[in-house]
């Protein structure tokens, strides 16, 4: 079986041809006006899209166009069908799915559980324009409307739902998103655990003689391109519980940002390995 080709090692076109676009489209109409007749990657997000570093599914268009390749975005789509989900077409490599920058169930309701009145990630402060749990409505909608396109889905709300959790809402245990969402996404949300921890476990697991475990693939992380050595050793720290020592090193990556700064500069003292740390 061969490796996959990291992402970042495929050959720029767009960006390292024309600069970066003004904005990221939103519709077939903005798409002309770029001269684009498709897009590469459409990021699918519960939140309005702002070109600001404040909103994520931002930062990452932007860092997928610095890599040649076109984003769409379709920001807050109405859920209720398919429609929205294909006002940009079929997308070349796959779907970005996200729920936002918080929790879609924490943005709509209150710790009461009363709806809540406002969203700060929605113009004008609307609520209401996002379905519950989001990730898995729109991994359902994206299949709907281009069955064979792939889907990544990330976020903080994927994310945080990889393994078996409680579920204030239900008030219930809810088995992990892997289970629901990846029956409708081609890749798990990020941050699965490495091999070596997920093996560990396997082996507790037995140890205690609970009922046989028969895990399928993707069941731990693994590498999609280069990892800097750093994060694997500020990884291993965290786990032995040694925060202090991961903050230790964080404290040396603080840069002092002074008037007419740009990230260029700011990079330059950051350090030059992958991950802009210099430890």
């Amino acid at each position: 079986m061969h490796a996959a080709k990291p992402l970042f090692d495929y050959p720029k076109y767009w960006a390292e041809c024309f600069g970066p676009a003004p904005f990221l489209p939103m519709s077939r109409e903005e798409m002309d006006q770029l001269g684009w007749d498709s897009c590469d990657i459409i990021i699918v997000t519960g939140d309005a899209y702002v070109d600001h570093p404040s909103f994520g599914m931002a930062i990452i268009g932007r860092l997928l166009e610095s890599q040649g390749f076109r984003v769409g975005i379709i920001a807050q789509p109405d859920w209720q069908s398919k429609d929205d989900f294909m006002k940009l077409g079929e997308p070349n490599l796959f779907f970005g799915v996200a729920a936002g920058n918080m929790d879609s169930m924490i943005n709509r309701y209150t710790a009461d559980k009363k709806i809540r009145s406002d969203d700060a990630y929605t113009p004008g402060g609307l609520a209401g324009k996002r379905p519950d749990r989001a990730s898995l409505v729109y991994s359902q909608r994206c299949k709907e409307a281009y069955k064979h396109v792939p889907i990544v889905l990330g976020g903080i709300e994927a994310s945080l739902r990889r393994i078996a959790q409680y579920d204030y809402w239900s008030n219930e245990v809810r088995r992990s998103v892997l289970i629901d969402a990846t029956r409708k996404a081609d890749f798990p949300p990020l941050s699965l655990p490495k091999k070596e921890f997920m093996v560990r476990a396997k082996e507790l697991w037995e140890e205690l003689g609970l009922p046989k475990l028969e895990p399928q693939q993707p069941w731990h992380g693994y590498l999609m391109g280069y990892w800097p050595e750093e994060l694997s050793q500020e990884a291993d720290l965290a786990a032995r519980s040694e925060h202090e020592k991961v903050w230790q090193r964080l404290e040396k990556t603080r840069v002092e940002v002074g008037e007419g700064d740009t990230m260029k500069t700011m990079r330059a003292r950051w350090g030059k390995t992958h991950s802009g740390r210099s430890v």
